[in-house]
C-alpha cells in the first residue's frame, strides 16, 4: 500500500498526507517550496502545517526571521497513534464502569449507512420527547475530515430534518475546524455552535441526547459506537455543559484570533450592532493586518451588521479606506468617532451583544485575545464605550491636529453653510505660521461654497483682507484686546483655540445646545445690539450698578470665570463687596463654581450671607472652567474676562441671547455638585 493512504488510515486528510510526503522528500524547507512541491494553494499548506505542528508531527524553526518546518522523529506517529489507543480504552473503561446489566444497550453501526440511521433514530426519539428540557441534541467534539467529507450527504440533510421537528441543538467544534464549516452548521436553525479551548483536538464526535450517546469514529469509512445509558448519559451532558458555560477563554495566534473574529461576526444577525474601542495593533503587523480588516469590514458590510468604532485621531484615514473597500464610503452601516483625548492603550476592545473580547493583535504567536461571554462584564463595558461615544468634549492638542480639525470640520461642511470666527486670532508666536495656512482654509471654503464671518481685530486687517476670497464678511474691532481663546462656530458645533508655538490646544465642542448658546452671542455682537465694557474700573462700575437694579428676591445666576492670574486678592475683595451689597438688597443668588477654589468661593458668598440663606451654591470639576464669568439678571446678562489691567464686559438686554445663556446655565446645574 503507497505511502499517502497509510497516512490517511493514520487519520491525515489528504492535504495533510501530501504536505507530510513533501517534507518527507525536502527536508527542512519553508513553506514556499511544499507549495511548489504539491501545487496546493498557500492557505491550504498552511494550514496542514499549523495540524502537523500541533500534533508534534512537524516543527517551525526560523532563520534570519524566515519560517523553516521540519518533520519530527517518524515514532511520533506511533505515539500519537498509542495516544488515541490511550484515549479509546480510557472510554471504553468508563463504559464499562458504568453500565448497569438492566439499563444498558450497545449497538455498533459502520458506513454512511450506519451514520444515517444512527441519526434518524436519534431525531425519532428526540421528536417524540414531550418534556421541552429533555428535546434537545448536543454534539461535543468533531472529525474534521468526517464533518466536511459527509457534510451535504448527511449532517446538513439531519439538520434539515431536525429544523422541521423544531429540534434545538448545541454543538462544541474544536479550533481547528474550518469556518467555513462553522458557518454552515451555524446558519442552520435552531442551532448554536461555540468553539472548545484551544488546546483540546479531540478527533471524535459525540452525540448526547435523553439517555444515549453515540461515539462517532473516522476511520477508512464512519464507524459508530451507540450506548443507552441514562448514567453514562448524564455524565456526558454534564461534561458538556461545563465546557459549554465556560466564561472565558484565552486565544492565541493571530490565525486563531482572525478566526474567533470571523465567528463572533457570523454570530450576529442583520441589523446586530457591534462596538470597537481603541482599534489598535502592534508596531509592524499593520502590513499583514490592514489587508484583513479590509476583508472583515466588507463581509459586514456585506450581511448589513453594524458599526459603532471610537478610535484615535490618527487613524482616520486608515479606517475611511477600510470602510470605502468594504463598501460602505457614506457609512450607513458605520458610525466612526476619533479623538486624541484617550491615551493610546495597546489592547483592542469589541462589545457584542454577549460578550466581550479584548484582541492584542500582533505576529503570529504573540497575537492574544481574551474572549469574556458574561453578561454583566459585557454590560459594564457597554456602559463605559457608551459614556465615551457621547462625550461632547474633545482636547486636541498641538498645532498640528489644530489643523486638522480646522480642515475636518470644513469637510463635514454642505455648500450654503456658514461658519462664524470670533475673536479670530493668529497667536503671537504663531502668526508667521498660521497667516498662509488660513489663507489655503479660506481658497478651500470658497471652492465649498460655503459662507463665513469673521469678527477679529483691527490689528490683523491685512491678513483678514487677503481671505476676503467670496461668500465672506468680516468686522473688525478696534480695541486692542488680546482674546486667550479664538471661537469658531460651525452648524453643529464650536471649537475653541488657543494658539501657541508649543501650547497650542483645542477644545471641540459638539454640544448643539452650547453651540446655539455661542452663536447668539456672536450675532449680538456680529448686530452691534450690545454694550463693550473696556477696562477693570468700569467693568466693576458696571457690576455695582446691575446690583443697584435688583429687587428684593430678584435671581441672578452666575457661572465661568475665576479671579484672574493678576491681584486676585484684588478681585476676591471686590465680590465680598458686591456679595454684601446684593445680600442688603435682598436679591438671591445662584452660582456655580469650580472645585478647585471651592473654599474661596464660599468665604465669598458668606461674606454677604453667612448662613447662605439666599445663596445656592454648585461645583463643576476645573475641566470645564471657561475664561469668561456669566452672569444672568433678570432682564440682561453679562459676559466677563478678568484682567487687572485691561479687564472687558459684553451687556447684552436681548431676551432671547439671555435665555439661551440661562438654559445652558440649567444644562451645567444639573451636572454640578453640592
Amino acid at each position: 500500500m503507497e505511502l499517502s493512504k497509510k497516512l490517511l488510515q493514520l487519520g491525515f486528510s489528504p492535504n495533510q498526507a501530501s504536505v507530510y510526503k513533501a517534507l518527507i522528500e525536502l527536508g527542512q524547507c519553508k513553506a514556499a517550496a511544499i507549495i511548489k512541491k504539491t501545487n496546493l494553494h498557500r492557505n491550504i499548506v498552511y494550514e496542514a502545517l499549523e495540524v502537523l505542528v500541533e500534533k508534534h508531527l512537524a516543527f517551525k524553526t526560523s532563520k534570519g526571521g524566515v519560517a523553516l518546518f521540519q518533520l519530527s522523529d517518524a515514532n511520533t506517529l506511533v505515539q500519537d497513534a498509542k495516544s488515541q489507543l490511550t484515549t479509546a480504552q480510557e472510554i471504553a473503561h468508563e463504559i464499562n464502569s458504568l453500565r448497569q446489566k438492566s439499563t444498558h444497550e450497545i449497538k455498533l453501526y459502520e458506513g454512511v449507512g450506519g451514520l444515517q440511521s444512527v441519526r434518524a433514530k436519534t431525531l425519532n426519539e428526540l421528536a417524540q420527547e414531550t418534556d421541552p428540557q429533555k428535546k434537545e441534541l448536543l454534539v461535543l467534539g468533531a472529525d474534521i475530515k468526517l464533518a466536511e467529507q459527509y457534510y451535504n450527504m448527511v449532517f446538513k440533510k439531519n439538520d434539515e430534518e431536525r429544523a422541521k421537528l423544531h429540534i434545538p441543538a448545541r454543538l462544541l467544534f474544536p479550533q481547528n475546524i474550518t469556518n467555513t464549516h462553522t458557518n454552515q452548521v451555524d446558519a442552520s436553525p435552531l442551532t448554536q455552535v461555540k468553539l472548545l479551548p484551544q488546546t483540546m483536538h479531540d478527533p471524535t464526535a459525540i452525540d448526547i441526547w435523553k439517555d444515549n450517546i453515540s461515539i462517532i469514529l473516522n476511520d477508512i469509512e464512519p464507524f459508530i459506537v451507540s450506548i443507552k445509558n441514562q448514567k453514562l448519559a448524564d455524565s456526558f451532558r454534564s461534561y458538556f455543559e461545563t465546557l459549554w458555560n465556560q466564561d472565558t477563554a484565552v486565544i492565541t495566534g493571530l490565525e486563531a484570533l482572525k478566526k474567533l473574529r470571523y465567528q463572533k461576526l457570523h454570530a450576529l444577525k442583520k441589523g446586530d450592532q457591534f462596538s470597537v474601542l481603541w482599534g489598535n495593533y502592534e508596531s509592524g503587523t499593520g502590513k499583514e493586518l490592514f489587508p484583513f480588516f479590509k476583508e472583515f469590514h466588507k463581509e459586514r458590510v456585506k450581511r448589513g451588521i453594524c458599526l459603532q468604532y471610537l478610535g484615535f485621531e490618527k487613524d482616520r484615514e486608515l479606517l475611511l479606506q477600510e470602510m470605502q473597500y468594504a463598501g460602505d464610503p457614506e457609512l450607513q452601516l458605520s458610525e466612526l468617532k476619533f479623538s486624541d483625548n484617550y491615551n493610546e492603550s495597546p489592547m483592542q476592545i469589541e462589545i457584542y451583544p454577549d460578550s466581550v473580547v479584548l484582541f492584542y493583535w500582533a505576529k503570529n504567536e504573540k497575537a492574544v485575545a481574551v474572549d469574556i461571554q458574561r453578561r454583566d462584564i459585557r454590560d459594564a463595558m457597554k456602559l463605559y464605550f457608551d459614556s465615551l461615544w457621547e462625550q461632547k468634549v474633545f482636547v486636541l492638542n498641538g498645532i498640528k491636529n489644530t489643523k486638522k480639525l480646522f480642515h475636518r470640520k470644513l469637510d463635514e461642511m454642505k455648500a450654503g453653510e456658514e461658519i462664524q470666527y470670533m475673536w479670530a486670532n493668529y497667536g503671537d508666536e504663531t502668526k508667521k505660521e498660521l497667516v498662509p495656512f488660513f489663507h489655503d482654509l479660506q481658497q478651500k471654503r470658497a471652492k465649498k461654497r460655503v459662507s463665513t464671518k469673521v469678527l477679529g481685530f483691527e490689528r490683523n486687517r491685512a491678513a483678514h483682507d487677503k481671505n476676503n476670497l467670496g461668500n465672506y464678511e468680516q468686522k473688525l474691532i478696534h480695541e486692542d484686546i488680546n482674546s486667550p481663546l479664538e471661537i469658531d462656530i460651525y452648524p453643529d458645533s464650536l471649537s475653541l483655540v488657543h494658539w501657541g508655538k508649543e501650547d497650542t490646544i483645542a477644545v471641540d465642542i459638539q454640544n448643539k445646545k452650547i453651540r446655539d448658546a455661542m452663536k447668539l452671542y456672536f450675532d449680538s455682537l456680529w448686530n452691534q445690539d450690545t454694550q463693550l465694557i473696556t477696562g477693570r474700573e468700569n467693568v466693576e462700575k458696571l457690576v455695582y450698578q446691575k446690583i443697584e437694579e435688583l429687587r428684593k428676591d430678584d435671581i441672578s445666576y452666575v457661572y465661568g470665570g475665576q479671579y484672574g492670574e493678576k491681584n486676585p486678592d484684588h478681585f476676591f475683595t471686590f465680590w465680598c463687596e458686591v456679595n454684601t451689597k446684593r445680600n442688603e438688597k435682598g436679591a438671591r443668588l445662584h452660582m456655580i463654581g469650580f472645585e478647585h477654589i471651592r473654599k474661596e468661593l464660599v468665604r465669598e458668598v458668606q461674606s454677604g450671607d453667612s448662613k447662605m440663606e439666599r445663596i445656592e451654591l454648585r461645583f463643576l470639576n476645573q475641566e470645564l472652567l471657561t475664561p469668561a464669568l456669566t452672569i444672568i439678571y433678570p432682564t440682561s446678562a453679562l459676559l466677563i474676562l478678568w484682567d487687572y489691567d485691561e479687564a472687558m464686559a459684553i451687556e447684552t438686554t436681548r431676551e432671547s441671547a439671555r435665555q439661551m445663556l440661562l438654559k445652558h446655565f440649567q444644562s451645567l446645574w444639573n451636572i454640578a455638585k453640592k
